[in-house]
């Protein structure tokens, strides 16, 4: 039987060590039991493990590029908002133009900031009078397993024109 050294003691610590933190990384990466996957396809890729710039991780270079020009010319976000806000008289004197055209400026900057401020409002769908439309999605079997949706193969499938009944 050999003597361990203190050396070999803290290199067995450290193997134990990271032995506990790949199970710690494995155990926190399993989806919950009663939350499951439904669409497994859709989910993110698994951030990277390693060496490396990590995924979505921003450029140094280009950071500093962005905050260069902003700070020698200001924000184009906060210059069209000064247009947006300019008085059509104002602009129609500093411009040389007619008061219509200012005017059309102006709500053109207004039309350009408007989606940085404000979220678009959602849309409505008019149906009267429209033909019904049949949707089918089609999904795999181990997905639909998981969502508990029966899964019907159908080895012939015609499309039968004409007016449903």
């Amino acid at each position: 039987m050999t003597a361990e050294t203190p050396k070999q003691r803290h290199r067995e610590r450290q193997r134990a060590e990271r032995r506990e933190i790949k199970e710690a990384a494995a155990a926190a990466a399993r989806p919950a039991l009663d939350q499951p996957a439904l669409a497994p396809d859709l989910a993110p890729p698994p951030a990277r493990i390693g060496p490396g710039r990590p995924a979505g991780a921003g450029n140094r270079a280009t950071r500093d590029w962005v905050r260069h020009l902003i700070d020698k010319h200001g924000s184009p976000l906060e210059r069209l908002l000064e247009i947006a806000g300019m008085d059509a008289e104002e602009m129609q004197r500093e411009l040389g133009c007619t008061k219509v055209e200012a005017f059309d400026r102006r709500l053109t900057a207004l039309k350009e900031a408007l989606p940085y401020l404000h979220q678009k409002l959602p849309q409505s769908i008019q149906v009267d009078g429209a033909p019904l439309m049949a949707v089918q999605i089609a999904v795999s079997g181990a997905v639909a397993a998981r969502i508990g949706a029966a899964v019907e193969s159908q080895a012939n499938q015609q499309v039968i024109e004409g007016e449903p009944a």
